[in-house]
């Protein structure tokens, strides 16, 4: 059953975790197309909000020579965008920088027991993968969760999220189908409707 509390608090756990590191310095990893660029896009927002100076690496697939390289250089916060959910073990085994991980992804993956590695994906809170979630919806939430007023970077998780095959739900449709509009703070705007297609950016 998907649990969405369950799941803010991960974000939330992860933002205070960056927070008391101190670190100044981050890197993101993320993939080459709309939803990997987009939730990198949010990423970086929410990261430089929190006075870290933040770069940004696009790559097609996540290579273990770059995991090495950036893993094993200064430490520092490193976060993977739409890459990283299916290589939790590679990201933790090439960690010699003791670096905080921090993975924003919606693919297939498994828990980390390590606590350096935030496996922020929500098929580990019972949502699919496939049809509920994209990188760039969970990218948001870790936004919203740094800074509630980055909720007008709503319309590039829209953007983002219509990777998901199937047609998109619009903030509109729903207010058709389901009677009155749900307001922006109830439920994390409904987990931007369960996490399918639909950040309400007002």
């Amino acid at each position: 059953m998907a649990q969405l509390d369950p799941f803010l608090r991960r974000l939330a756990q992860a933002k205070e975790t960056v927070v008391l590191s101190g670190l100044k310095d981050a890197v993101i990893l993320h993939h080459d197309e709309a939803d990997g660029l987009c939730s990198a896009a949010l990423t970086k927002i929410a990261i430089e909000k929190l006075g870290i100076e933040t770069r940004l690496i696009c790559l097609d697939k996540l290579y273990p020579e770059v995991v090495r390289d950036v893993e094993g250089g200064s430490r520092r916060l490193v976060v993977f965008s739409d890459l990283g959910s299916g290589h939790v073990q590679l990201l933790e085994s090439q960690n010699r920088s003791k670096s905080i991980l921090v993975i924003l992804d919606h693919h297939d993956t498994s828990e980390s027991r390590d606590p350096l590695v935030h496996n922020l994906n929500p098929e580990l809170n019972g949502f699919s993968g496939e049809k509920d979630a994209s990188s760039s919806t969970v990218a948001y939430l870790f936004a919203k969760t740094v800074d509630p007023t980055l909720v007008t970077f709503a319309p590039l998780a829209i953007i983002g999220s219509t990777e998901i095959p199937g047609e998109a739900q619009t903030p509109r449709k729903r207010e058709q189908s389901n009677g009155p509009r749900v307001e922006a703070s109830s439920s994390t705007d409904q987990f931007l409707g369960s996490l399918r297609h639909e950040p309400l950016p007002y």
